[in-house]
């Protein structure tokens, strides 16, 4: 991918975060993707010197998610200080790129340094690796689990190494906005009906899952992750005209809308601490 498909992604994050606003999880977790599309392999070719930064930013979105936006103004302000040095060092080729990948984590640690025990805890977690590794981990954790080793065994597994006696309101938040998201893909599945193939309607469709998908990886649900995740290559599928989305495929995005919101419910039941009903994540995905 050339530079200027960098840029133009640097730019649109830019733009989402003029529109964020102050406890927008999906905001976040919208930029939270378009950041880790720079890191996979052949995207940032020819700009490889930004990754450090690419890294750092989404260390500060990371800090201001479990800090649960406290500060908010001054957070945002340091997310479009990131922003703004990594467009920097682009337009300057990398060169004094070093500082500005110094810059750009002194604003993660400034964040770090006003969040809660939790952030500060999820910081020296991911200091703890390289930044290569950082991305491994990301890419196998969240982005493209292991289907069959990730499948659960029993129903408690659903939700598997999620600890819910921390940030319960941050998982209420995720419930409503996911679910407001699903009503949205319904919405927009009965208007592609009437207008077959519309890019702008597949592309209503296929952001949601998009979302989901991106915040249910960083907040560790695997299994949702893996319903959002299948979904949304369909709906890329579709949008790249790879196959018409109708009748048998509209009934899968529909049954995988139903699917996710009795995950949320099951999500909901076990921050309630009550028993959770199997769900056949593998059978859905075959």
């Amino acid at each position: 991918m050339s530079q200027e498909k960098v840029i133009q992604i640097l730019n649109d994050i830019a733009t989402d975060l003029v529109m964020l606003e102050p406890g927008d999880l999906s905001g976040l977790g919208q930029m939270l993707n378009a950041a880790e599309e720079l890191e996979k392999p052949g995207v940032g070719a020819g700009a490889e010197f930004i990754l450090p930064q690419v890294s750092a930013f989404k260390n500060i979105i990371i800090f201001i998610i479990y800090d649960d936006f406290k500060d908010s103004e001054k957070s945002l302000e340091t997310l479009s200080l990131a922003i703004s040095k990594m467009q920097q060092a682009l337009r300057s080729g990398g060169d004094g790129r070093g500082a500005e990948a110094a810059q750009v984590a002194l604003s993660a640690g400034s964040v770090r340094a006003a969040a809660g025990p939790q952030a500060s805890a999820a910081a020296d977690e991911v200091e703890a690796v390289t930044i290569v590794e950082e991305r491994a981990a990301l890419k196998s954790e969240a982005t493209e689990p292991d289907i069959k080793n990730d499948m659960p065994a029993v129903a408690e597994e659903l939700f598997g190494g999620v600890d819910f006696s921390q940030d319960r309101d941050l998982y209420q938040g995720f419930i409503v906005e996911s679910n407001e998201h699903l009503d949205t893909i319904e919405e927009n599945i009965l208007n592609l009906e009437q207008h077959p193939g519309d890019p702008e309607i597949l592309n209503s469709i296929f952001h949601p899952f998009h979302t989901i998908k991106g915040v249910s990886g960083f907040m560790n649900l695997r299994q949702m992750n893996l319903i959002a995740h299948h979904l949304e290559n369909l709906l890329d599928d579709a949008r790249n005209h790879k196959f018409s989305l109708d009748g048998e495929a509209t009934d899968l995005i529909l049954d995988g809308v139903d699917f996710l919101k009795k995950m949320l419910a099951q999500l909901n039941l076990a921050l309630l601490g009550n028993p959770l009903e199997t769900m056949p994540v593998q059978a859905f995905l075959e």
